[in-house]
C-alpha cells in the first residue's frame, strides 16, 4: 500500500539586490540567487528540495520541522509540487508535497 501524500507550507521571500535576485526560505534558512525572478524561483525550489533531502538522509526532518513549527497535513492534490509562485513583493507561502 502506497503511503498517503502529505504536504506542508513554507514561506519564501525574493528580493532584488542590484542586478541579482536573492530568494530564501524563512523556516529552513535556505538561500539562493538568480539573474531573473524566474531563475531565482527555480533555484529556490531546487535548494529547498536539496535541503529537505539532506534532512531526510540524516534523519533530522522531524526534529527540524518540530523546532520550526512546520506541520505535515494530508495532501489535497498530489499533482502540484509548489502551490504558489514566489513573488519579489511579499513573503509568499508555498505548499510542498512530500
Amino acid at each position: 500500500m502506497t503511503p498517503a501524500k502529505r504536504h506542508f507550507t513554507l514561506n519564501t521571500k525574493v528580493e532584488k539586490h542590484d542586478e541579482v535576485y536573492v530568494g530564501y526560505c524563512v523556516e529552513l534558512g535556505t538561500v539562493t540567487q538568480g539573474d531573473s525572478l524566474e531563475e531565482v524561483c527555480e533555484n529556490l525550489k531546487d535548494a529547498i528540495y536539496v535541503h529537505l533531502s539532506l534532512l531526510d538522509e540524516i534523519g533530522e526532518r522531524e526534529r527540524v520541522f518540530r523546532e520550526k513549527g512546520i506541520v505535515m497535513l494530508p495532501a489535497i492534490d498530489d499533482t502540484v509540487e509548489f502551490a504558489a509562485a514566489v513573488s519579489e513583493k511579499t513573503e509568499t507561502p508555498i505548499v510542498v508535497y512530500a
